[in-house]
Parts: C-alpha cells; sequence; structure tokens
C-alpha cells in the first residue's frame, strides 16, 4: 500500500511566494529588484540602456534573470550581450541590479532615438 501525503505552505516569509498548486517557491533576484524598484523612482520611460561588462563569463543564472525581468518588463531585450534595452527605468534599474549582483561593471543611461 502506498501513501500520498500532500503539504501546502499558508505562511510565507520575505522572499518566497505561491507557485505551483500552492507550494512556496523562492523569488528569483529579477523578481525581487523588480518589486524592490518602485513605481515613483522606475516611472520615467524612455529608451534606457544597460551596459554591462564581466571580467569573465557570467554566471548562467544571471541570463535567466535577464529572461525573467524581459518577462516581468514587457518590453525588455537585449541588443547584444552586454546591452539591455528597455522602455521603462524600473526595468532598467533592475537589470543593473542583477548584472552587478553576478560581478559585472554596469551603466545605465537613458536615450532618445531619432531618425536619421
Amino acid at each position: 500500500m502506498h501513501v500520498i501525503i500532500s503539504v501546502v505552505i499558508t505562511t510565507y516569509s520575505r522572499g518566497y511566494h505561491s507557485g505551483i498548486h500552492g507550494i512556496a517557491r523562492r523569488k528569483s533576484l529579477a523578481e525581487e529588484y523588480y518589486e524592490e524598484t518602485s513605481e515613483e523612482e522606475g516611472g520615467e520611460e524612455g529608451a534606457w540602456l544597460v551596459l554591462y561588462d564581466f571580467r569573465s563569463k557570467p554566471n548562467p543564472r544571471f541570463w535567466g534573470n535577464v529572461r525573467r525581468l524581459i518577462g516581468l518588463v514587457g518590453e525588455g531585450s537585449l541588443v547584444q550581450y552586454s546591452v539591455f534595452m528597455t522602455r521603462s527605468r524600473r526595468g532598467a534599474m533592475a537589470a543593473g541590479r542583477i548584472a552587478r549582483h553576478y560581478g559585472a561593471s554596469v551603466m545605465v543611461f537613458k536615450g532618445e532615438q531619432v531618425e536619421y
């Protein structure tokens, strides 16, 4: 005879939220940094560029967090391996924090797209 026991966690501490079937999972860095940037601080829209440089190959988790952030921001993309572009200041700030977390040198710019 086999017994299956199902456990549902009902209390959550900071950094965790409900995942599939109500089981708590840890938030990704992308989720944490994006949520920590307030709407007022991150509300300014424009062409935001985040340039980052790693001294060596970045941790694969960095790329996973960039993909998650693109999903959260909605309008974000990698222009090349060392440049992230978004229309959201909030997304740019989160991208910069993620890159810095993994050891990159980071610069954030607000630009304006012009016709040429």
